[in-house]
C-alpha cells in the first residue's frame, strides 16, 4: 500500500469555471517541507475576465498575455515537480481551500494539456478535514459558513498562489497533529503513565514532540540536515545526534572502502549508532556504505571489488590505531568445515586476518578432504561483503568496535545498475555523513524495489518474535520493535521504547562490545598497549557501577578481578577467558531483564507483540 504525499496547492483564475476562464497562477508546497516549493504564472487561455476576480488574484490579465508560460510547458514542469517531490513509494495528495475550486482548475489544465493528471482522483479539502476536527466543539448541527469563519482566523491568505499554498499547509500540519482527547493523543498518554508505573523518566512535552516529528518524518523517504549535511530517510534523521558527527567522520576514514578511479560510495552510521538521541549507549558502530563501480562487465567489477576489499582489511598493517577483526567476503558453493564449524553452501566465508594476508582459507570438505579457497576466485559481491574492527579512539581513551557493511552495485557502460547481492536495500536505519553522495545515493535509492520497505518491516517482525520467544533477549527485542513501530505508526508504543534506552541501566548494554574489544585488543600483538586495555576495563567498571543494584556490584567485582589479570596483579593460573565469558553472559542477562521487565508495561505493546510472527514461522535473524 502506498504512502500519502501531501502536496498544498492553490491557484489564481480571471473567473470561476475552467475553460470559459483561464487560470492565471499556481502555486505548491510539500505539507511538513514548505521549503519544497513550486510557483508559476500562465499565459491566459481565453480572454474573458471576471471583474472581482482580477482585483483579488491582482494579476495584470493583458501583461500575463505577453510573459505568462505556455500552458504546456507550465503543467509539464508542475507534473516534473510533483514527481520530484513524491518519494517512490508514495502517492501524491492534493490539498487545497476550498478544494472544490482549485482541484477543477488543476484537474482540467492537467488533462486539456497533457491528457493525464499526476494526482488522479486523490484530493484533500481543508474545510472538510477541518470540519471533521473542530464540528463536535462547535454545535451538533454546523454549517460550512461558520466552519469557513473558524478557519479562515487560522488561515490569513494573500492571494498570492504560493503563499496561500504554504499558509495551508501549515494549517493542515496543526489539525493532523495529535489533540487532546484523540486517539492519538489518548495512547500518547498511557505510555506516559506506563513509564511512570515502571520507574522510567522522561519529560512528557519532549515525548509528545518526538511522537509529532516521528509522524511527519515517517513520510520523508530524503531528507537533510541544514547544518551538518548529513541525509538519510526522515525517520533516520530524527533520533540522529549530531555531537557525535565528527567522531563518525574520524571512524569513516578508517573503515570506508580504498578508493579506486573507477569506485564511488556514500558512506552512513547505521543501527543504534545512528539513532544517538534514542539509543544513547550504542555497543558498537555500525557502518553501512553503497559501493558502485564503473565498468566495462560484471567480471570486471567484481575483480575490482576482490582487490578494493582486501586493500580496505589490510589497512590494519600500515594504521596504529585499527585491528582488523574478520571480514566476511564471498559465499561457498559446496558445504565445507571452516575451523571447525559446519557451513553450508551460500554460507558467508570468514576470512581472519592471517587469511586475508596470505589471500586464501585452509578449510574442508564434509568428508574432510583439505580444501582451499583463494581470494582471487571467490565471486566478490555475493552474500555480505563486511569487515570488523577495533579502533581506538583519537585520546586512546576507549577502544570501540567497528564495522563495515557494504552493498554494491555495478554500473555499465550503458549505465545499467545491476546490484550484486541481488537486490537494494532500503535506507530505513542509515545516516550518510556525506553531502557530496547526495547524488550518488539519488542514483541508487531510486532502483530500490517498493516492495523493500515492507520486506524490512517483516523482518523486524519476525526477529523481534525471535528475540522474544526463541533466542529471549530481550534487548535485541526492544531495539527490533523500536524499528518496526517508527514504521508501522505505533508512535506512542516506539516512544515509550525510546525512553527504555534512556535509563542508566541501558548502559549495560555496551558492556559485552567493549569487553569484547578489550579482549580482541589483548590478543592483539603490542599493536594496543596494555593500558588502553585497563582504561576500557574501568570504563567497562564504571558503566556497570552506574547501572546501580546489587547484581551489578556483583558483576563490577567480577570485572576488577578480570582487570587485575590485565595488569598482573591476580594469582597465577586466574582464567582470563573464562572470567571474560563469565562477565559477558552475566551483564546480558542483566540487560535482558531490564527490558523484559518494563517492555510490555504499555499494555499497546504487549498486544502488538502477541501478534508478532507465530513459531512455526519464526526464523533467526541474519
Amino acid at each position: 500500500m502506498s504512502l500519502d504525499r501531501f502536496i498544498s496547492v492553490d491557484i489564481e483564475a480571471s473567473g470561476p469555471v475552467p475553460g470559459e476562464f483561464s487560470m492565471l497562477s499556481l502555486g505548491a508546497c510539500v505539507v511538513g517541507k514548505t521549503a519544497e516549493q513550486f510557483y508559476v504564472e500562465l499565459k491566459p487561455i481565453t480572454q474573458k475576465r471576471d471583474a472581482d476576480a482580477m482585483r483579488v488574484n491582482g494579476l495584470n490579465h493583458d501583461d500575463l498575455q505577453q510573459r505568462g508560460t505556455d500552458p504546456i510547458q507550465a503543467m509539464l514542469a508542475f507534473e516534473s515537480w510533483i514527481h520530484h517531490a513524491t518519494p517512490d513509494g508514495y502517492r501524491p495528495v492534493f490539498v487545497g481551500y476550498p478544494a472544490t475550486f482549485d482541484w477543477m482548475f488543476v484537474a482540467y489544465y492537467f488533462h486539456r494539456f497533457l491528457g493525464r493528471n499526476p494526482f488522479g482522483v486523490d484530493g484533500l479539502d481543508l474545510t472538510s478535514f477541518y470540519a471533521g476536527k473542530v464540528s463536535p466543539a462547535i454545535s451538533p448541527s454546523w454549517t460550512v459558513g461558520e466552519l469557513d469563519e473558524r478557519l479562515a482566523a487560522d488561515l490569513p491568505l494573500t492571494h498570492n498562489a504560493l503563499e496561500d499554498a504554504i499558509a495551508q499547509s501549515r494549517v493542515f500540519e496543526q489539525l493532523a497533529a495529535p489533540r487532546e482527547g484523540s486517539t492519538a493523543a489518548s495512547e500518547a498518554n498511557d505510555f506516559i503513565h506506563a513509564a511512570a508505573r515502571a520507574g522510567v523518566e522522561l519529560d512528557p512535552a519532549e515525548a509528545r514532540t518526538w511522537i509529532v516529528a516521528a509522524s511527519g518524518a515517517e513520510r520523508e523517504a530524503f531528507a537533510q540536515d541544514a547544518a551538518t549535511g548529513v541525509f538519510g530517510h526522515g525517520v533516520s534523521l530524527i533520533d540522529f545526534d549530531p555531537a557525535d558527527l565528527e567522531y563518525f567522520r574520524y571512524l569513516a576514514r578508517h573503515v570506508r572502502i580504498a578508493a579506486r578511479p573507477n569506485l564511488e560510495s556514500a558512506i552512513a552510521i547505521a543501527g543504534s549508532a545512528a539513532q544517538g538521541k534514542a539509543q544513547v549507549f550504542p555497543g558498537d558502530y555500525d557502518f553501512f556504505e553503497r559501493v558502485n563501480i564503473k565498468a566495462d562487465t560484471l567480471d570486471a567489477a567484481r575483480a575490482t571489488l576482490r582487490k578494493a576489499v582486501r586493500e580496505t582489511a589490510l589497512r590494519a598493517e600500515r594504521e596504529p590505531d585499527i585491528v582488523l577483526v574478520e571480514v566476511n567476503f564471498g559465499v561457498y558453493t559446496r558445504a565445507v568445515v571452516e575451523r571447525g564449524t559446519p557451513r553450508e553452501a551460500g554460507d558467508p566465508i570468514t576470512w581472519l586476518p592471517a587469511d586475508v594476508a596470505n589471500g586464501s582459507i585452509e578449510v574442508s570438505g564434509a568428508d574432510g578432504e583439505p580444501l582451499v579457497m583463494k581470494w582471487d576466485d571467490v565471486t566478490g559481491g555475493r552474500g555480505w561483503t563486511y569487515i570488523g574492527w577495533i579502533v581506538v579512539e583519537p585520546d586512546g581513551g576507549r577502544i570501540a568496535l567497528a564495522s563495515n557493511m557494504m552493498e554494491v552495485t555495478w554500473e555499465s557502460p550503458a549505465g545499467d545498475l545491476i546490484a550484486l547481492d541481488g537486490s537494494v536495500d532500503p535506507c530505513l536505519q542509515e545516516v550518510y555523513l556525506e553531502p557530496d553522495a547526495i547524488p550518488l545515493f539519488r542514483k541508487l535509492v531510486a532502483r530500490i524495489d517498493p516492495a523493500a520497505t515492507r520486506a524490512y518491516v517483516d523482518a523486524m517482525r519476525t526477529q523481534a518474535h525471535h528475540y522474544v520467544h526463541s533466542e529471549p533477549n530481550f534487548c535485541k527485542a526492544s531495539k527490533r520493535l523500536y524499528n518496526l513501530f517508527r514504521l508501522t505508526d505505533e508512535l506512542a508504543a516506539a516512544a515509550y521504547v525510546r525512553e527504555l534506552f534512556d535509563e542508566p541501566a541501558a548502559r549495560m548494554y555496551q558492556v559485552p562490545g567493549l569487553l569484547e574489544a578489550a579482549d580482541v585488543a589483548l590478543g592483539a600483538t603490542t599493536k594496543i598497549k596494555r593500558e588502553v586495555v585497563v582504561r576500557q576495563l574501568d570504563l567497562v567498571i564504571w558503566t556497570v557501577v552506574m547501572a546501580g543494584g546489587a547484581a551489578a556490584a556483583d558483576l563490577a567485582m567480577e570485572l576488577i578481578r578480570l582487570r587485575d589479570v590485565v595488569l598482573g596483579h591476580a594469582a597465577s593460573g586466574t582464567p582470563w577467558a573464562e572470567g571474560l565469558r563469565a562477565s559477558r553472559a552475566r551483564c546480558s542477562e542483566m540487560v535482558s531483564e531490564y527490558f523484559r521487565s518494563r517492555l510490555f508495561g504499555l499494555p499497546r505493546i504487549a498486544q502488538l507483540v502477541a501478534a508478532l510472527n507465530r513459531p512455526g514461522h519464526d526464523a533467526s535473524p541474519a
